[in-house]
């Protein structure tokens, strides 16, 4: 009891910002994992040209305090057409005083598979003024196989991990209100094919979309042992290994429990509409 009121009270940092001022722009990135988020992220990064990007951070209390960090220490520095990361070198050797003498005007948090009701995330994103946070979502039938491609059978974890996915479809349809706050949803699906859409994001979040950004999604990135989602419009082979990853799982009994959801394959509709393959998997699925 006295532990979760604490909770409730404690304050909440960004590691390595600045609370005395509200000159750096805060970016805070909230996704599923197995949703492209570090491909976007990748993207998102180019575009705005000069920022440190902290990756997988969780909340570390520190005496009274909980700082928003990432996990093994894990930033990458984008500036001047050059990228630094340091891989993994452990929370504790995150560079924070090096990055603050960099002084950056933009620095951006990602999170994974953490609940939007929770108390620490709704209070983190509404911390500063100058923050600006972002919801990331692939459809629920090639998100989930390559979820559990990566994790494996645990019904238990799987069903925590749609739980959040849901909240994360309500907040981005405004079903609920979980943050109390304005955000950029960016859907994956129209990410990768549409160009477009790409573009429009960036002018929604007052960006230039550089041909830097657009080229970077050609590579693969190195987070979390690699990602088969980097590539552009044209690239046929890739379009089908991402909107095909359900095929692997059309018989599993456990994947087709989970999809079998009148709630979340009501919001998937609502949010996703159409996109590849999506009336062979209703066939397919029953859903």
């Amino acid at each position: 009891m006295i532990k979760n009121q604490f909770k409730k009270l404690a304050p909440l940092m960004l590691n390595c910002v600045d609370a005395s001022t509200q000159d750096t722009k805060v970016y805070i990135s909230i996704s599923p994992q197995r949703s492209g988020q570090h491909l976007i992220i990748r993207w998102l990064c180019e575009n705005i040209a000069d920022v440190v990007h902290f990756n997988h951070c969780y909340f570390y209390r520190r005496n009274l305090s909980y700082h928003l960090t990432p996990i093994n220490g894990r930033r990458v520095i984008y500036r001047g057409g050059k990228i630094d990361d340091n891989l993994w070198p452990g929370r504790e050797k995150l560079d924070c005083n090096n990055i603050r003498k960099l002084s950056f005007q933009n620095m951006l948090f990602s999170m994974e598979d953490v609940a939007l009701s929770n108390n620490f995330v709704k209070r983190i994103v509404n911390v500063r003024e100058n923050i600006h946070s972002l919801v990331i979502l692939r459809d629920p039938y090639n998100w989930l196989a390559s979820t559990m491609k990566k994790d494996g059978n645990s019904k238990k974890l799987l069903e925590k991990k749609k739980s959040c996915y849901i909240q994360y479809l309500e907040q981005a349809l405004g079903e609920k209100d979980y943050l109390k706050k304005n955000i950029t949803t960016i859907n994956y699906n129209k990410f990768l094919i549409e160009a477009a859409y790409r573009e429009g994001l960036c002018d929604d979040m007052n960006l230039h979309l550089s041909q830097r950004a657009e080229d970077s999604l050609q590579d693969i990135p190195t987070f979390g042992g690699g990602s088969s989602f980097s590539g552009h419009d044209a690239d046929i082979k890739l379009i089908e290994s991402v909107f095909l990853r359900w095929k692997s799982y059309k018989n599993n009994s456990l994947y087709r429990g989970l999809i079998d959801d009148e709630r979340l394959v009501s919001l998937t509709d609502a949010y996703f509409g159409d996109f590849p393959y999506r009336q062979e998997i209703r066939n397919t699925l029953q859903c």
